[in-house]
């Protein structure tokens, strides 16, 4: 089994060695953990990386929402077919609105 080695400096080589940090996050594909006292306080990784965070962050908030919004059609009775048909009609009020 492989062991997880995380990529930690402390926050004085941080500040000393930034420039280096910074170049080594933006190529390396493990985020660097700033450690002050000893312990891990903030963690610097590339741009490419943040957004990765960013987006499944989104997508697990949206999948949530999706099952809350599921649920809560569900109690109120509505189903597929009611949604499609309520989406026929706007499209056909759209239609007629801008083609007459």
């Amino acid at each position: 089994m492989q062991e997880f080695v995380r990529n930690t400096v402390s926050a004085t080589q941080a500040r000393l060695r930034f420039n280096e940090i910074i170049k080594k996050a933006s190529t390396e594909p493990k985020p660097i953990f700033v450690e002050k006292a000893g312990a891990p306080t903030v963690v610097i990784l590339s741009l490419s990386q943040y957004e990765e965070l960013i987006r499944e962050a989104r997508i697990g908030r949206f999948v949530r929402l999706s099952r809350v919004a599921g649920i809560d059609a569900e109690r109120q009775g509505l189903t597929e077919e009611w949604l499609e048909e309520e989406m026929a009609q706007v499209r056909d009020r759209v239609y007629q609105r801008h083609y007459g």
